[in-house]
């Protein structure tokens, strides 16, 4: 009922990423709810900075004779949220460009223009999100409270997926020059520490 992978540093990973670690996630499947769990642990005498993230995508259109604009994302409760847009030159975050996601009862279409700019990036808002079917019903739900950053994105107009993405860390704002460790979102691990956290999808 479940499944873990790991990777560990290697002299390859240490020369762009300064650091020794192990970091495991484990998927564990009970009935219709999927827990990932992640767990990174730091081998290494002094301090180490990072940022993780998930990517889960899921089928939309699901249903025959439907397209994703017919689905609805569905958030918890919410008359609206804000977020920032990438630059998909840089893959950094445009933190001067905020933008508002209007809501009509905690849910908002799937516009096929709603990723023309890549992902939609929350800051402390989101601890659940979900799609729904065109009659409304809930289609799945992700829980991740906690959790302080959210992404949400697709390929394309025409990709059959919308991706649902819990992250602790971001990537840098445009322009950004500073050190990783002082960079908005970034995660510290005190030497030989370990960091736990974990988010559940279930599929209705």
């Amino acid at each position: 009922d479940s499944v873990t992978h790991q990777i560990r540093s290697t002299e390859d990973t240490r020369k762009v990423y300064p650091f020794d670690f192990v970091l495991r996630i484990r998927h564990i499947l009970k009935g219709r709810t999927l827990t990932v769990s992640w767990k990174v642990a730091n081998n290494s005498e002094g301090d180490m900075y990072f940022a993780i993230g998930g990517h889960p995508a899921f089928n939309v259109p699901v249903l025959p004779d439907t397209k994703r604009s017919d689905y609805r994302l569905t958030f918890d409760g919410q008359d609206s949220l804000t977020y920032l847009l990438l630059d998909p030159e840089t893959g950094t975050a445009k933190a001067d460009e905020e933008a508002t996601l209007k809501l009509e009862n905690g849910t908002c279409q799937i516009d096929d223009h709603m990723f023309d700019h890549d992902a939609l990036v929350f800051d402390n808002q989101i601890t659940k999100a979900g799609i729904a079917l065109p009659d409304g019903t809930p289609y799945l739900e992700m829980r991740c409270v906690g959790f302080p950053n959210f992404g949400i994105w697709s390929a394309s107009q025409d990709a059959p997926f919308v991706c649902l993405e819990p992250w602790y860390g971001l990537c840098a704002p445009d322009g950004y020059k500073g050190e990783l460790k002082d960079r908005p979102g970034i995660q510290k691990l005190e030497a030989w520490g370990t960091w736990e956290k974990s988010y559940s999808i279930r599929i209705e």
